[in-house]
């Protein structure tokens, strides 16, 4: 419903860009985005910091599941047999286990969790530094308007396709910088 919306306020403005655009001719280009940032050098560093960090903490958790089962299964192979004091610690122990299992999981995983939280920061300086090229390419190219490619944009004519000659400009400004 909501992307209805956005698709919706998106055409009444194109609509309404080409039919004031007839008097003031205005330039939309349109970029891919994800081709872009996927492709900067940057973002496959910080790309794979996070995944890094991913499955560390992955391997720890199944750490954690291993030995939780293995803690399950000890006790319920004693099982009826088993003293009331011996099946209140362990009880106790698996609750435990499980507490620190979903802290470890909600810490590190959540949406304010370690991964989160060092993926903001990573990617911050590389939309920044992608903002600001779009902004500068914008006024180079003339362009009044840059529509991301996928998502909102219904169709969109090759020919105002700028994604290979943004990723060219980057580069180019990317040499000149160093």
């Amino acid at each position: 419903m909501r992307k209805l919306a956005q698709r919706a306020a998106l055409v009444a403005v194109m609509a309404l860009g080409v039919s004031a655009g007839a008097a003031h001719a205005q330039k939309i280009g349109v970029v891919d985005i994800n081709a872009v940032i996927t492709a900067l050098p940057e973002y496959q560093t910080a790309n794979a910091q996070v995944q890094a960090l991913s499955k560390k903490y992955q391997d720890s958790i199944q750490i954690m599941r291993t030995q939780y089962q293995a803690t399950l299964e000890t006790y319920q192979k004693l099982g009826e047999t088993a003293s009331p004091a011996f099946k209140q610690q362990e009880t106790q122990t698996l609750d435990s286990m499980q507490n620190v299992f979903s802290k470890f999981q909600e810490d590190k995983f959540g949406q304010n969790g370690e991964l989160a939280q060092m993926q903001t920061n990573l990617m911050k300086p590389i939309t920044d530094k992608l903002t600001n090229a779009l902004d500068s390419y914008a006024k180079k190219e003339k362009l009044a308007v840059i529509l991301p490619k996928a998502g909102a944009t219904l169709f969109a004519d090759p020919a105002v396709d700028y994604t290979t000659k943004f990723q060219d400009y980057l580069k180019a400004t990317a040499s000149t910088a160093k």
